[in-house]
């Protein structure tokens, strides 16, 4: 089993990631927040300080680019490798509508899946969440009738069909809410803790 950090913006900065590491360790990778390159494509101090050299640090850290500007992409993207970043892309996340998705020429490999009216993930086929949760249950030998899981979007489909109870928020999409055994309260109106209550949990 391999462990991966995921970042909270504000929070788990590159200062937090040195000291997570030197007194608990255990993870495989740290994911940074998200860098977000502009027009005048120059890294912010903030930017520089935390996206250090790879072999300045003693442990993986996988940085995350957001824009939507394709020449702003390609530069970062360049910066990062030129650091020392050189791990495999896994996800890319699109922001375009269903038309312009729809237009996109085939990329072999590679599946779409929306999680908004204007958002889209684009990630190698034999992956996903229900490919997460199998292998999850797999490790730990947890049977999928044990298992519950909590979505609201189109991506979150797949994943309903590898667990026992799929819950779909009170704010989700038609198609989730189609796929779901059971339909909670939105996500401000504590849906999660309603559902939980509602089958025996809490």
């Amino acid at each position: 089993m391999r462990y991966y950090f995921a970042p909270m913006e504000g929070i788990t900065d590159s200062i937090y990631r040195r000291l997570h590491h030197k007194h608990f360790g255990g993870v495989d990778r740290y994911y940074m927040p998200f860098l977000s390159p502009t027009i005048h494509r120059t890294l912010t101090n903030r930017e520089d300080r935390e996206l250090p050299y790879a072999d300045s640090v003693d442990f993986i850290a996988i940085p995350q680019l957001l824009t939507k500007v394709p020449e702003d992409f390609l530069w970062a993207a360049q910066v990062c490798l030129d650091r020392g970043y050189d791990h495999p892309i896994y996800q890319v996340i699109l922001y375009m509508n269903d038309q312009e998705r729809t237009a996109l020429p085939p990329m072999p490999g590679i599946k779409f899946t929306s999680w908004n009216m204007g958002g889209a993930d684009g990630i190698p086929v034999s992956g996903g969440k229900a490919t997460g949760i199998a292998k999850v249950l797999e490790h730990y030998g947890i049977d999928k009738s044990e298992t519950m899981a909590f979505g609201d979007g189109q991506n979150d489909v797949d994943m309903f069909s590898a667990v026992g109870t799929a819950v779909a928020m009170g704010n989700a999409c038609r198609a989730a809410k189609e796929a779901a055994d059971y339909i909670t309260d939105p996500v401000d109106g504590d849906g999660i803790w309603n559902a939980l209550k509602h089958f025996g949990v809490l």
